[in-house]
């Protein structure tokens, strides 16, 4: 569910008695929700469900059923932040910095995200209906970047507690520029590689940030 408000999106992750399912198409009290079988696979849409029949999916649906795992979008995020840091001739690649992003990133993807993302729902962008997906770049995966505050705040917090960090905020701009290219960039790769693995039997038709 998005926001405090009670009001879902095509996107969001649901549950209807002990179904878990997701908001594909419909609007505000006729949605059109696909539910998931015990393989994980999505079934035939159902049309006209309202709100009240409706139920935010819990932390463990969101993080199973992302465009892709969290788990790879951590590793996709730290391989181009590593990038990143090679070309910065004052930067080691796998350095303090790296560490200290990969650190915060996995924090933000594997626990805060669920939370964040319900309180402030504008952090996530609108879902992606794979079929318009035909351009290199969509606006979600800079709107979704936008994550990097947070990550860059949960960096800063780290710094404080791993070895050979420098002192928190010295370097807070530095670290935002980078964790936002790094997010951007590695959001483009994995939309891309998930629609790669998307085109099995029962896969959404949407891609969620």
């Amino acid at each position: 569910m998005s926001g405090k408000n009670g009001s879902f999106r095509i996107g969001d992750l649901v549950t209807r008695g002990d179904k878990r399912g997701q908001v594909i198409g419909g609007a505000k009290g006729s949605w059109t929700v696909a539910f998931y079988d015990d393989k994980g696979k999505l079934g035939s849409p159902e049309a006209g469900i309202a709100d009240a029949h409706l139920k935010a999916a819990g932390y463990q649906a969101r993080m199973s059923n992302s465009g892709v795992g969290p788990l790879v979008e951590v590793a996709i995020n730290a391989v181009v932040y590593a990038v990143i840091q090679k070309f910065r001739k004052s930067s080691q690649t796998f350095g303090p910095r790296f560490m200290s992003f990969a650190l915060a990133d996995a924090i933000y993807e594997l626990v805060a995200k669920h939370f964040v993302e319900g309180w402030v729902p504008f952090l996530r962008p609108d879902a992606l209906l794979r079929a318009d997906d035909n351009g290199f770049f969509t606006s979600g995966d800079f709107k979704d970047a936008a994550k990097a505050i947070p990550i860059v705040i949960i960096q800063e917090l780290a710094s404080m507690v791993l070895p050979r960090q420098p002192k928190m905020f010295t370097h807070i701009l530095k670290n935002a520029i980078d964790a936002y290219a790094a997010v951007a960039v590695g959001n483009i790769a994995g939309r891309f590689a998930s629609g790669q693995m998307a085109t099995t039997e029962g896969a959404s038709p949407l891609y969620r940030w």
